[in-house]
């Protein structure tokens, strides 16, 4: 059987009406159909130079598979044991105009509800770009970017097994924008992802596992904008690797290392291991970030501390760790060189919000003269995860953001207003 240019056209809304579907995929009855016509062989069946094309909607841009071909042999419909895949095939295809993809392995095609097929699989080069307009409903984006990676997948009614060998990004764009108007549709984005992942931990007859995910010269953004004013934090020439990810814990604990310029100045590095534990996240994480330069967190300055600066450095040290639900670890922020009052910057502001940004400033003079020219606060997370479903990504943003935003900010808030005769501040802070 030949297919020769065939052209498949999708849209969201078919997806849409599938999911809504009150009949159940398992009783549609092709399966069925299929096997009663007896007997039932294709020696190989072919599609030649297809093409396929999703539309999300009219306004955005097409995700295009072209010149797609695929090769199958031995389609039969005959019951064939458990994760048995009679059917061999072969397929590649241009991805988006210039990636590509090969899939070799085999499959059971009238297998119910749905085929079972266990391949191999190459994509290169793929642009990821041409997702951007598809992920910008979850408040994402996407810019640049290109995808190579190799491995396994085994997907049937019985199991679902993802063995990737390596995954590789690099020059992506990422950013992420936190709005007034989905606050509560991005706390349930977050959360129910999150106990999915928890749930399919140490699942049996789920198995995930990348051996080597890597990520390099690429930036990551967040944009705030339910503060006043908004702000952004971002990282770039950033180079990230995860090694030994997986959904078993008995395949040990997976390594992640990252390397970036925060805020385009501050030299950081980040270093963990996690383990997929069955008691909630476990897991230990070290990170530094030195000499960033102060003046370019200004609009987080002015959001929390509601004080903005002239000239300084920031770094901070920080080592947290999450096991049966414990949360231990601190947190140590440093200002160096810190001047808040710039007179020819600030002349405009009123007089009020002058006279507070003197006295800050004064506070960072005494300790220069001082002799250390630190501000330093140690800061001590301990308490309890606000919920053990909580998944290990969303338990390492949850310490980050309490260190950063409820401690750090506030801690040199207090650090330079308050305790001006002393040399360093000492804060305590539970995070919770």
């Amino acid at each position: 059987m030949l297919l020769r240019r065939p052209r498949v056209h999708v849209d969201k809304t078919q997806f849409v009406s599938e999911r809504n579907s009150k009949l159940p995929l398992r009783q549609k009855g092709w399966e069925e159909a299929l096997e009663a016509a007896y007997p039932f062989k294709i020696n190989r069946f072919t599609i030649d130079d297809g093409d396929i094309v999703y539309i999300q909607d009219r306004g955005t841009p097409t995700l295009h598979l072209a010149k797609f071909n695929l090769t199958a042999d031995n389609i039969r419909n005959i019951h064939a044991p458990d994760n048995t895949y009679p059917s061999r095939f072969h397929g590649n295809s241009l991805i988006f105009g210039a990636g590509r993809a090969t899939v070799d392995g085999h499959a059971n095609f009238l297998e119910e509800p749905f085929p079972g097929a266990r391949a191999r699989y190459t994509v290169t080069n793929v642009p990821l770009s041409a997702f951007d307009p598809e992920i910008r409903q979850l408040n994402l984006s996407v810019s640049g970017g290109r995808l190579s990676s190799n491995g396994l997948v085994e997907y049937s009614p019985k199991i679902t097994r993802v063995v990737v060998d390596n995954v590789d990004i690099t020059d992506v764009g990422v950013g992420y924008v936190h709005l007034p108007t989905t606050q509560q549709q991005e706390a349930r984005r977050v959360k129910e992802p999150g106990e999915q992942i928890a749930k399919q931990n140490n699942r049996p007859k789920v198995d995930i596992k990348v051996s080597e995910f890597d990520i390099t010269k690429s930036a990551f953004v967040y944009t705030d904008q339910t503060t006043n004013p908004n702000y952004k934090v971002f990282i770039n020439d950033t180079d990230l690797r995860v090694t030994n990810l997986s959904n078993h814990q008995e395949q040990g604990h997976a390594h992640l290392t990252l390397r970036g310029k925060f805020m385009g100045s501050g030299d950081s590095s980040v270093g963990g291991d996690f383990l997929a534990s069955q008691h909630g996240p476990d897991f230990n994480l070290k990170v530094e970030i030195k000499n960033t330069d102060l003046p370019s967190m200004n609009d987080i300055l002015r959001a929390y501390g509601r004080f903005d600066v002239a000239a300084g450095q920031f770094s901070v040290y920080s080592e947290v760790a999450i096991k049966d639900g414990d949360i231990n670890g601190y947190v140590k922020p440093m200002f160096a060189n810190v001047e808040v009052y710039d007179y020819q910057k600030d002349h405009s502001k009123p007089v009020l919000n002058q006279a507070k940004e003197l006295v800050i400033g004064g506070a960072a003079h005494i300790f220069k003269n001082s002799g250390t020219r630190q501000v330093a606060s140690d800061i001590d997370l301990t308490g309890k995860l606000s919920s053990p479903r909580t998944s290990t990504w969303q338990a390492i943003a949850q310490v980050l953001r309490n260190a950063f935003i409820k401690a750090i900010i506030p801690g040199f808030d207090r650090a330079v207003a308050s305790e001006a005769g002393t040399d360093s501040v000492r804060i305590s802070h539970t995070s919770h």
